[in-house]
């Protein structure tokens, strides 16, 4: 009697662990503060905002990989110089509204950022999968 009470005590902790562990799960594709999320796009969206003018690129990359090579017309602002504290401002980057585009190399540092961002009260946040998928000119870039 006493193992059978046992089995029915490790059965319902570990259905209350999986249901905790369930509760964390989210898409990876955007960070939720307030309904207010980021995007990703594909390439040639990212061209498209790029090309019109109304946002500011920014590659989230170490500055000396910024130095050797980025996209015309990007601003750096290096994932470490974006705090997880939502309080910190970014210098670069006052107008909380405007839009922002995000890359760095494969799209993964340039998601956190994003996440970071959105954090910290930016509304119209947007990344790409950076210079893996990027077609066009690079800056800078070693012949």
């Amino acid at each position: 009697m006493r193992t059978k009470k046992l089995h029915i005590f490790i059965t319902l902790i570990l259905i209350a662990l999986s249901g905790v562990s369930l509760c964390g799960c989210s898409d990876k594709g955007s960070a939720d503060t307030k309904d207010i999320t980021y995007r990703h796009v594909e390439l040639e969206e990212a061209k498209e905002l790029i090309n019109s003018g109304e946002g500011v690129l920014v590659d989230v990359r170490d500055d000396v990989i910024f130095s050797y090579e980025h996209i015309p017309g990007a601003i750096n602002i290096p994932y470490y110089d974006v705090t997880d504290n939502s309080s910190d401002t970014v210098l670069k980057l006052p107008d909380k509204d405007m839009l922002i585009i995000l890359y760095c190399d494969y799209g993964g540092v340039s998601k956190e950022v994003a996440e970071k961002l959105v954090a910290k009260g930016y509304t119209n946040v947007v990344e790409f999968d950076g210079l893996l998928v990027w077609d066009g000119e690079i800056v800078g870039k070693a012949q």
